[in-house]
Formats: C-alpha cells, sequence, structure tokens
C-alpha cells in the first residue's frame, strides 16, 4: 500500500488541455470512484461554508487553488464543498474577486469576508 495518496493527473486548463481532455478525466471510473469519494469522505461537510454556513454535504470535489492559477492535481489542493458554494466560487474566480485561501494553513475552511476583495 502505498504510503501516500496517489497524484491524479488533470489536463491544463491554461491552453495546454482542451475542455474536451479536461472533460474525459472529470468523467471517468478513476475520478468518479476513485477521487471523489477519498475526498468526500475526508471532507464529509462543505469546505467553503460561505452560503451553507458550513453545515452542507460536500457533494462535490473542487480544486483549491485551481490548476490554471498553480494548482496542482494533489488531494492537498482538493476540498469536498457544496453545489451552491461550488457554484459561487467558480463565478467569483471568473470574475476576478475569489481571494485563494492560504495554502499552509492547516484549517482551510474559507469564509465569507476572508474570501471577497472589497470592491
Amino acid at each position: 500500500m502505498p504510503t501516500r495518496a496517489p497524484v491524479h493527473r488533470v489536463p491544463q486548463a491554461n491552453g495546454i488541455g482542451s475542455d474536451a481532455d479536461r472533460r474525459k478525466v472529470y468523467n471517468s471510473s478513476h475520478w468518479r470512484y476513485g477521487v471523489c469519494p477519498r475526498i468526500r469522505a475526508r471532507d464529509p461537510l462543505c469546505q467553503i461554508a460561505v452560503l451553507c454556513r458550513g453545515y452542507g454535504a460536500s457533494t462535490e470535489v473542487d480544486h483549491v487553488i485551481p490548476i490554471q492559477d498553480g494548482g496542482d492535481e494533489s488531494d492537498g489542493n482538493l476540498w469536498g464543498v457544496c453545489h451552491a458554494d461550488h457554484s459561487r466560487k467558480t463565478v467569483m474566480e471568473r470574475r476576478g474577486a475569489w481571494v485563494q485561501p492560504d495554502p499552509k494553513a492547516t484549517v482551510r475552511v474559507a469564509t465569507a469576508p476572508a474570501n471577497l476583495r472589497k470592491a
């Protein structure tokens, strides 16, 4: 048995891989039946905890630091999130309003004041 979790490879989002390539990875059995259940078991409740206030079940797996912003594909860069907070985070990332949490922090639960830029 390996001593550390396996690293899954996701095609880069910064032009190296196409959307179709990324969809193939996220629709693969390795992602659906290996990576996602492992992360959701580790994080049973939403780790963003803004809209659900931390009581939402982690139904989706998201990259803490997106691949295009230099994030990697390791389990340490993945967290379980609820659908509402994941959708909100995605919209905020596209607008440039999402502030990444500190990757060295021991507690990665994000709160609204800490992750919203003042407009």
